[in-house]
Order: structure tokens, then sequence, then C-alpha cells
């Protein structure tokens, strides 16, 4: 996107474009950009702030032309490929060094002792847990409240979201279970101990007794793959049905035990999505730093 500003300050020359990256160094998505950090750029390169890599004037006579390309970054002197590498690479190197011994390891279960299932349905039934959504109309954006929003359960993040809330607002506490209405792939949250952050729109929270279920052994039936059969499609998408996800009936010592398990596995995979994406940014940077010039392979 681009975003044209016409003056009249007089605080440019009238023959030429001042043109500023207003993303630059940033990697957030365009629609977590906010105006506010976007307008304390503009006004950082518009006082004064010389950076060729954030704004240039350039003479309004090198864009008469009829293909002329006029995205800003064509203008700017792009930052050295070779800034953030080594510190990239590092932290590629930790994580893929510690991806080996994070894996649980496991063994085959004699599939004759499988113990039996219910549902969480039912366990809601029997009052092993709860199960409750934000209230429509129960947040409003603008307050100073933190909120848990769904993309922060699909990346697997804390609360990024404000909201001002009511007095029937639903607050997450420690051990609840939140997964959203709509996803891509299973996919649940547990809430951390010291979390202190309201239920965003289009989550169920899952608050069971501790001392009849453990959160992080359902957060493991409902990242399972039975979660997606039990679910409408939609485009690719899946409308949760979560009380129909089977749970294993088991002990609550032993609930505990896999419970630790599952959760060993979900920081593996979450490692692995951190890997793979510093991964291809790295090699990306690596191919643009040759391609620029400033790199060259070392000794070959």
């Amino acid at each position: 996107m681009q975003l044209w500003v016409l003056s009249t300050d007089g605080a440019d020359p009238a023959n030429a474009v001042r043109f500023v990256d207003l993303c630059a160094g940033s990697v957030a998505r365009l629609e977590e950009i906010g105006w506010e950090d976007v307008g304390r750029r503009l006004r950082r390169a518009l006082g004064g702030d010389e950076d060729p890599a954030l704004q240039r004037l350039v003479p309004a006579i090198d864009l008469l032309d009829d293909d002329v390309d006029l995205s800003p970054t064509r203008y700017l002197d792009s930052q050295p490929a070779t800034a953030d590498i080594d510190g990239d690479r590092e932290r590629l190197l930790d994580l893929l060094g510690g991806l080996r011994d994070s894996l649980p390891r496991l063994v085959t279960v004699d599939g004759s002792r499988r113990p039996p299932r219910t549902t969480i349905g039912e366990l809601a039934k029997q009052g092993a847990l709860t199960i409750t959504q934000q209230r429509a109309g129960g947040l409003e954006d603008g307050g100073a409240a933190p909120v848990l929003t769904s993309r922060d359960v699909v990346e697997g993040r804390g609360p990024s979201g404000t909201a001002e809330y009511a007095a029937d607002s639903v607050w997450l506490e420690a051990g609840d279970v939140v997964v959203p209405t709509v996803v891509s792939r299973p996919m649940a949250y547990v809430a951390e101990r010291d979390v202190r952050a309201l239920l965003g729109p289009g989550l169920q929270l899952l608050r069971v007794v501790p001392e009849v279920l453990d959160p992080q052994f359902l957060a493991g039936a409902l990242r399972s793959e039975q979660v997606a059969r039990l679910s409408s499609t939609m485009s690719g998408r899946h409308r949760v049905d979560i009380r129909r996800v089977e749970v294993t009936r088991l002990p609550l010592a032993e609930q505990r035990r896999l419970g630790r398990t599952l959760a060993a596995l979900q920081r593996f995979s979450a490692s692995l999505d951190e890997a793979l994406s510093l991964g291809r940014g790295l090699t990306q940077a690596l191919i643009d730093a040759v391609v620029d010039g400033d790199l060259e392979p070392d000794g070959v």
C-alpha cells in the first residue's frame, strides 16, 4: 500500500517528491501496522531524519516517464543486507540444535488395553468443566484491559488486544483452555498462572475443575486431528464443535503425565515453526546480500 501526502506548507521544494518508507525495518502484517505508528514515522521523516533508507527527496524530472515506478522503496537506499544476518544465523542454529532434544521419546501402546473415552459435552454435563464465550457486545475497542484475540491463539502468543469491559465480561483464569470458533487447523491455548486478560470474540473458553481434569491434557485433545474430522468445513476453515471432541478417561495423575508430554510436543511445534520462518527469512537475506555484492563465499 502507498500513501500519498499532498502538502502545501512549502517544506519541500516544489520540483521534488519526498519518498518515505513507513515500514522500514518492520515485518508486521499490513493489518497490524497501527496508524499512530505510521504517523509517528512520517513526522520523524518530515522533521529532518536524513536516513536514506527511510526517506529521500527525488527531483520531479526523474519521475516524468510513461513507465516510471513510483514505489517508495525504488528510490530509497535499502538497509544493509548483513545487518541482522549474524544474529539470525545464531538464533536459527540454537533452535535447530534444541529441536532434537525437545522432541519427547514415545513408545507404542498395546491397543488391547486402551481406556474408555468420553466427550467434552459429557464432561460438561458431569460438571468436570464449563464452556463459555464472551457475550455479544461484551467488549468495546479502545480500553486499557488486555484481550486474548483469535490471532493470539493462532500464533501461540499472549494477549495483544485491548478493550473496555463490562461487569459481566469474561476474564481468563489460570488453567483455562481457549480454542477459536473457526480455525484452519486444530489449536488450543492454555492460560498461564499469571495471565490477566479478557476473553476475545470468536473464542470458546473451557474452564476445568482441576481436581478432575488436567488443562494440558484437555488442550492436547483439542489439538488432535479428530477436531478437524468433527468440524464443518468452510473453504478450508473449520467451525469447531468442541462438545463432540473425545477425551480418554484417565486418573488425574495419568492425565498430568500425558499433559506434560502434550505440552512438550506443542513447544516443539512452536520451535519448529519459528525455525522454519527464521530459516526462510535468513535464506532470502543471504540471497539478497550475495546478489547485491554485500556478501561473498568464504574461501571458495
